[in-house]
Formats: structure tokens, sequence, C-alpha cells
């Protein structure tokens, strides 16, 4: 092989390099990695070994749902415990700061937000339901989905 061969063969293998490395969603027995984003207020928020209980939204209606339930429950429902985690990053920048934020700041309980899809590429998903992922020490213990409050009810906790 010559010098002109070889760097093709590595310029092909970098450009596959980024579908080789993203990450696949998180099951039950894997870990969650350290996320840091930012709650409503702009304050950073890491996922770490205290959360037990994330519920994850990636839809404005699902969001609507979820924020609905933590009013309801916001006295057991607490951060670094129970987050809601969103993923806003589909959202325009200027509808985000003129509409959402000011709106997510009113909630009497944390929201952190994905500006960026790629910080919540391992968190999993399906469309119109919320991911609620019951973890112990960073490690998952369930991954569930509720398309509405009712069904998200029992997965908040013993408690309801």
């Amino acid at each position: 092989m010559n010098l002109a061969m070889y760097r093709r063969l590595l310029l092909s293998a970098l450009l596959c390099l980024p579908v080789m490395l993203q990450a696949a969603p998180l099951t039950k027995g894997s870990t969650l990695p350290s996320i840091t984003l930012e709650d409503q207020h702009g304050t950073p928020y890491t996922l770490g070994p205290d959360t037990h209980l994330l519920v994850f939204t990636a839809e404005k209606a699902t969001s609507a749902f979820v924020n609905e339930a933590f009013k309801g429950e916001q006295a057991r429902l607490k951060a670094p415990q129970v987050i809601h985690v969103s993923d806003i990053s589909a959202m325009p920048g200027v509808i985000t700061r003129m509409f959402a934020l000011p709106r997510l700041r009113d909630l009497p309980f944390t929201v952190a937000l994905a500006y960026k899809e790629t910080s919540v590429a391992d968190l999993p998903r399906q469309e119109g339901a919320a991911t609620v992922v019951r973890l112990q020490n960073s490690r998952v213990e369930s991954v569930a989905y509720a398309r509405n409050k009712q069904e998200l009810y029992p997965l908040l906790g013993p408690t309801r």
C-alpha cells in the first residue's frame, strides 16, 4: 500500500468514528454517566449518584403533563433525588428565551434543560411519552414510559 491509500483508509475510519461512538440508550443495569445541564434559572445541575428518579421529556406535550404532575407532588419530588430533564434542543433559541424559560422559571421545582441533544443522547425515549428512569447509585434499576399523567403517577413512587 502506498501513502495515499493509507491516508484514504485513515480518513474513512475517522469519518465513521462519530457513528461508532454514538451512545446506546440506557437500559437496566447500565450506569448513568455524570451529566451537567442547566436548570431553568441558568444554574448548573449535575445528574449523579444522588439522583434516584429521572423523568425525561423531549416533546412539548410530554413536558406539559410531567410539569402538571410534578406541581401536584412538589412536596415529595425534590431535586436532587427526583429531577425532570427536558430536551429543548429542537426549540429555536428566540422561542426558548422569550416564552419557554419565563414559564419554566415560574415552576416550583427544578427542571434540568438540555440545550444540546448530544448531552442527553443516551437517555431512552419513545415518541409521545415521558421516560421514567429509576436509579440507585447511578445504576439504572428500571426504565418505563408514561403517555399521560395517569400513567406517570404510579411511576413516581410508592407513596402515590
